[in-house]
């Protein structure tokens, strides 16, 4: 005798049989962990008191400049402010400074004048030894140099940067190519003292 099974009914068995085969089981197990260490996190902050009842004084020496110029008027023929030891030729004119004071150093920082020049080929020299000629020079200034209002006299100002110790006479050497003009001129020295140890 033939059996017939409707189509619906076998389906629906092959998809319960599918479905429950589909998804393995889940094993157990017990798992043992060993050498773990203990670790504690925190963010705590902990106050920390710096105090210092026996407080040290503190003592420093500090070298301050003081301001420090030096203004010399001269002509070929003379010192008449501020300079001494004037010696003069057709072509130049050298004299001294002050000596710098005991205990300090003169730090130069700018030259200013108006000098006895004609011709632009000329130079202002400050010089650690007395000499007519260009030598041991500390700075030296050539150019360029401008009219002088009202006059013949050629002006200029320079930034420099030299210094003299306690003590020591600075030279300065004005020198032309051609004669000096006999009008009177200046030369302005500025910078600043500090003390010399």
């Amino acid at each position: 005798m033939k059996r017939t099974i409707p189509l619906l009914a076998v389906a629906s068995l092959s998809f319960i049989s599918l479905g429950a085969s589909a998804a393995p089981p889940i094993p157990t197990a017990n798992v043992n962990v060993v050498n773990t260490p203990n670790v504690t996190v925190t963010n705590d902050v902990v106050p920390v008191e710096v105090t210092n009842a026996d407080s040290i004084p503190v003592v420093a020496t500090v070298k301050q400049p003081q301001p420090y110029e030096v203004y010399a008027e001269f002509s070929t023929f003379d010192c008449s402010v501020g300079c001494t030891n004037l010696v003069s030729g057709a072509t130049y004119v050298l004299f001294d400074l002050a000596p710098v004071p005991s205990g300090k150093r003169w730090v130069i920082t700018r030259i200013t004048g108006r000098v006895p020049f004609v011709s632009d080929v000329a130079h202002v020299a400050l010089l650690s030894m007395r000499i007519t000629s260009l030598q041991f020079v500390k700075e030296a200034f050539f150019g360029p140099y401008f009219p002088a209002v009202g006059s013949e006299l050629k002006g200029f100002s320079t930034g420099a940067f030299s210094s003299y110790g306690p003590g020591e006479t600075p030279h300065v050497q004005v020198h032309s190519a051609q004669a000096l003009s006999t009008y009177g001129s200046f030369l302005t020295f500025s910078g600043y003292l500090i003390d010399e140890d």
